[in-house]
């Protein structure tokens, strides 16, 4: 009886596995929805793949960002924000929609509180699976938007 639950547990576990490397390799390559500039850094210890950008945001405080993610993985892009940014309108498309998982974009409007020139304040966006929160998430991207 114990070997087959440790059979179990096995099977579970590798599955588990299985789905992360799927939603690992799955992952496309971020991209901004204006003039932004990427920079991809090492993948740490935890195997958290990390990047860090620039991007501007209007003399309103108004900017927009998208980030790609591999469709029917499972995973999706969560957002922290600061309390003086807002989430003004949120959606995706498909990148690929005549194929079954192909890409999907992501998409947000924000909205920056009493911006002034040369403001600054950081995003940062996880791509994790819902249900296993933002402690497992396969990629973390921190975002510094500056008021021009």
């Amino acid at each position: 009886m114990a070997s087959f639950a440790n059979s179990l547990l096995s099977l579970k576990r590798r599955k588990q596995m299985c789905l992360r490397l799927l939603g690992l390799a799955g992952v496309c390559f971020l991209m901004l929805s204006c003039s932004a500039v990427a920079q991809t850094a090492a993948i740490d210890a935890s195997a958290v793949e990390k990047c860090s950008m620039k991007h501007k945001a209007t003399r309103d405080g108004s900017f927009k960002l998208s980030l790609e993610r591999a469709g029917a993985t499972g995973y999706q892009w969560f957002v922290d924000l600061p309390k003086t940014v807002k989430v003004l309108e949120q959606g995706e498309e498909n990148l690929a929609a005549s194929l079954a998982g192909g890409g999907v974009k992501q998409w947000w409007a924000f909205s920056m509180e009493k911006p002034a020139k040369g403001k600054q304040e950081i995003i940062n966006f996880y791509l994790y699976l819902s249900w296993e929160g933002k402690n497992h998430a396969a990629k973390h991207c921190e975002v510094l938007v500056s008021v021009e």
